[in-house]
């Protein structure tokens, strides 16, 4: 039931899928984690007002966050987002090349106090 977010300074340079992305990212997730199947909420938000570094106007960033249920160990979170960085890398390797972008990849554990249900229940 992994949470991800795709934040993005809107400069940049192609614009892929990002439902391809998010999908990716999910099967990431599904596989390194392991992840159940079908559970990863993911979103993509663009940001047309950001200062990054000194202000220059080429400096992009693009930022994955994750949040996931406790119990994983360094190891794997680590692993999962190396490929998540990589996909990253790929999806946008235009902007990664021209510009100054600032990209990386966050996984943190979900509070204790996290709590979900089903909207049928």
């Amino acid at each position: 039931m992994p949470h991800v977010t795709l934040d993005y300074s809107n400069n940049i340079k192609e614009k892929p899928d990002l439902l391809t992305v998010l999908q990716k990212a999910q099967q990431i997730l599904e596989e390194t984690l392991p992840a159940q199947k079908g559970s990863t909420k993911a979103r993509a938000i663009g940001f047309d007002h950001c200062w990054i570094d000194d202000g220059e106007q080429s400096n992009s960033f693009i930022h994955m966050g994750v949040r996931v249920k406790s119990g994983r160990s360094l190891e794997t979170l680590n692993k999962a987002g190396e490929l998540l960085r990589k996909l990253m890398q790929e999806s946008f390797a235009e902007t990664c090349r021209s510009n100054n972008t600032s990209l990386s990849v966050e996984i943190a554990e979900l509070a204790p106090t996290y709590l979900k249900w089903d909207s049928k229940e």
